[in-house]
């Protein structure tokens, strides 16, 4: 008997069962990060309205105006991460607490969306939680970070219905609302790199005015070659 085609056969069936083993175990792990990767951002908040003496947003404190946030990666457990949040209010005091995210789903606890899944393609939602339906990527785009170029997600949405988690914020009844984020992520990493999210309102206070709010983060700092020329 020839061995040769059934040596031949017995490589190509042991090809086949390492590529699926390695897709299965590279699907396991979906973060892009790893223990101690960090990133350090400012953040405003700007308020524009026709309101005489306008009152602030609610539940805003104003020493966050002009802060600064920082995570640390503390673990990482297949796609849910742990980190270290520390923010640095204008005033220089500090508050530092433990964070988590599940770079899938986009649940977790004091984190927001500063990490989605590396690696998403044009027309993907950043997480696959049903909040998160209308969160598509519209393009992938090449930015130069560190003095390389890389790949970054971009997000760009607008939406004209009234959130209740935004207008929970605003301080009248909103009567109208039209919401636009801007985001960027870096593709290989799913680290966030600058957002700008835009509220605008038209509200009722003895008559109908203007309210809107604008909340920015730009990343500053990092251990990671993603920082935008």
């Amino acid at each position: 008997m020839n061995k040769a085609p059934f040596v031949i056969i017995l490589a190509l069936v042991a090809l086949v069962i390492f590529l699926l083993l390695a897709s299965l175990f590279s699907a396991g792990s979906s973060a892009g990060v790893k223990k101690g990767d960090w990133a350090k951002y400012y953040y405003f908040v700007d308020v524009y309205t026709d309101i005489s003496n306008p009152k602030p947003p609610l539940g805003f404190d104003p020493n966050l105006n002009g802060s600064w946030f920082q995570f640390i990666v503390l673990s990482i457990s297949g796609k849910d991460v742990s980190a270290e949040i520390c923010l640095q209010f204008r005033n220089e005091t500090k508050q530092t607490v433990t964070g988590e995210m599940n770079v899938e789903t986009g649940n977790g606890t004091n984190f927001g969306w500063y990490l989605i899944r590396p690696g998403l393609r044009k027309f993907s939602k950043i997480y696959t939680d049903e909040r998160f339906i209308n969160y598509v990527i519209k393009d992938i785009i090449l930015g130069n970070c560190n003095g390389t170029m890389r790949e970054l997600v971009f997000l760009n949405l607008t939406t004209t219905e009234i959130s209740s988690h935004y207008s929970g914020i605003i301080p009248y009844k909103v009567i109208s609302m039209t919401t636009s984020t801007i985001a960027l992520w870096d593709r290989e990493t799913g680290v966030l790199i600058n957002t700008c999210i835009v509220i605008s309102a038209i509200v009722e206070e003895t008559q109908q005015f203007y309210y809107s709010i604008i909340f920015y983060y730009d990343i500053s700092e990092s251990n990671l070659p993603i920082i935008p020329k």
